[in-house]
């Protein structure tokens, strides 16, 4: 049995567009993809967004990325492959209640 792996309509290549942190120049790149069409995955670090100016407020999230995936990663980017182990699981403190608060 041949199995055909392909995207929506038959599509074999695909374009992602994903990008870190929820700086506030995505306010600007989300307006771009909403007029352009696209869609992108926006990887939002939740347990600093309260903290840090420049990212979008947590009550923002919802409406301005509408539409787009929203993702989570470690608050500090670690290097999986050569950090500690409680160190990298550690950068996930704090995730899941954002997650079960800001669903989309």
């Amino acid at each position: 049995m041949k199995i055909y792996t392909c995207f929506p309509h038959g599509k074999t290549k695909a374009l992602t567009m994903s990008y870190d942190d929820g700086r506030l120049q995505d306010e600007r790149l989300v307006g771009i993809f909403n007029r352009c069409g696209l869609r992108g995955t926006f990887n939002l670090n939740y347990g600093i967004m309260q903290y840090d100016r420049t990212r979008i407020p947590a009550e923002r999230v919802k409406e301005l990325y509408a539409g787009h995936e929203v993702a989570t990663h470690t608050l500090t980017h670690p290097t999986i492959g050569r950090g500690k182990f409680w160190r990298i699981a550690g950068g996930w403190n704090g995730i899941q209640p954002a997650i079960s608060i800001h669903r989309i």
